[in-house]
């Protein structure tokens, strides 16, 4: 109420009133809260077979570009998508008085200064050739304002469209997603709005055509200036009517367009996505294709160091042997061959073997403690069944128990 003072603040008390005083079908006060299909009620005079009131009803969605923040926290949560709201519209045609009567609620500023410029002063007397030329008006220009708000779609688009260059990382691609996500989101929920706005004109083009028939046949002559007035209305409300629907049509067809956009748009990101995620498989593939060359080569190198080994090795221990100081090769005085054994050599043998032997006996008892620990943390834990058993007895391998306790402490 706040952005336009001078629409009529309605409480429901007052709206009751109104539709008592106007006998309104209760069936158009719940178009105020929920979206229907558009309706219509015939109502007949009292203790005849004559129609006396003819009764219409339809309603549309009307969007808006501008950012809106709602004032009421309980607002439909749609409406924070693309701000809207339900332009409300009931007619009612008397026979006996030729009285029309209509009610347009939420009705659009645009709108009603619009309807005020075309119908102000005389030109006012031309809803009186036929009581469908407001509805005309109405659908008219929800239509127009249908498919200049449909615009509103083309830029994003676009403009998503030609970034699909500029994407480098995948903050880019994920923003590019999230943009035709939304958009898809949007175009979606403004194409219901066209479905019910399509079903609305081709309802207030049967009522026009039945209603311009049910006047003829109450007004009588068909030949005076009253009918041929309403048949010359009729006329052009055909033409309006079927203009009208072949652009709610154009209208459908451009917001399953953009929609097909904007799913083509993110259906494109994940492809884009897949593409780069095996372009890095590649590229990771051939790495490791280098790493196992490069690793078969060191295998070829360290066998090789190995044979040199089992060349070398056998010879330098020889040479090790002899050239400690219990061995003497150096020639006598007259040059021959001189080869002496010190008699302390069985210190050598004395100091050797033992030494090899507790390093040895080291190694197996620490083998024997690490299987006793391993036998024993896999007893705690419980691994085949209940109470505490052995390595042994369990029938488990020390070696796989390794890494099997080593995982469960990780």
């Amino acid at each position: 109420m706040e952005h336009d003072p001078e629409r009529l603040p309605v409480t429901s008390r007052l709206l009751e009133e109104i539709f008592d005083t106007y006998e309104v079908s209760p069936r158009f006060a719940d178009y105020l809260v929920r979206q229907h299909m558009p309706g219509r009620a015939l109502h007949h005079a009292p203790g005849s077979r004559e129609l006396d009131r003819h009764e219409i009803w339809y309603s549309a969605v009307i969007r808006t570009h501008n950012d809106y923040q709602p004032n009421n926290p309980d607002m439909d949560k749609s409406r924070l998508v693309v701000y809207w709201q339900r332009m409300c519209i009931w007619s009612d045609y008397n026979s006996a008085t030729g009285n029309a009567t209509f009610l347009i609620l939420r009705c659009p500023p645009h709108i009603k200064e619009k309807f005020y410029d075309a119908f102000r002063g005389t030109a006012g007397l031309s809803l009186r050739q036929h009581p469908m030329l407001l509805h005309a008006f109405l659908a008219e220009h929800l239509v127009v304002h249908a498919y200049d708000f449909l615009q509103f779609f083309s830029d994003p688009l676009y403009t998503w469209e030609n970034k699909v260059n500029h994407l480098h990382t995948t903050e880019d691609y994920t923003e590019r997603s999230k943009a035709f996500l939304a958009l898809s989101r949007q175009i979606y929920q403004v194409a219901t709005d066209y479905d019910i706005l399509a079903e609305s004109v081709a309802h207030l083009q049967r009522q026009s055509a039945w209603f311009n028939e049910w006047l003829i046949s109450v007004k009588g002559d068909a030949g005076s200036d009253r009918v041929q007035k309403m048949m010359d209305a009729q006329r052009v409300l055909n033409d309006a009517f079927d203009n009208l629907l072949k652009d709610v049509k154009l209208i459908g067809t451009y917001s399953n367009l953009y929609l097909e956009r904007s799913k083509i748009g993110v259906s494109e990101c994940f492809a884009m996505v897949t593409q780069r995620d095996a372009e890095v498989n590649i590229s990771v593939a051939t790495e490791s294709a280098s790493i196992a060359r490069a690793s078969h080569q060191d295998n070829q190198s360290i066998r090789f160091i190995q044979i040199l080994s089992m060349i070398f090795l056998p010879a330098s221990l020889v040479s090790s042997i002899f050239g400690m100081g219990f061995f003497n090769t150096q020639p006598r005085e007259d040059g021959s061959a001189q080869f002496t054994i010190s008699g302390n050599w069985w210190w050598y043998v004395a100091i050797s073997i033992p030494v090899t032997l507790a390093l040895w006996l080291y190694m197996v008892a620490k083998r024997h403690w690490d299987r006793r620990r391993l036998a024993k943390v896999v007893g705690d834990s419980g691994f085949g069944g209940g109470g505490r058993k052995g390595s042994g007895e369990m029938g488990l391998d020390v070696e796989k128990l390794d890494v099997l306790v080593v995982k469960k402490e990780a």
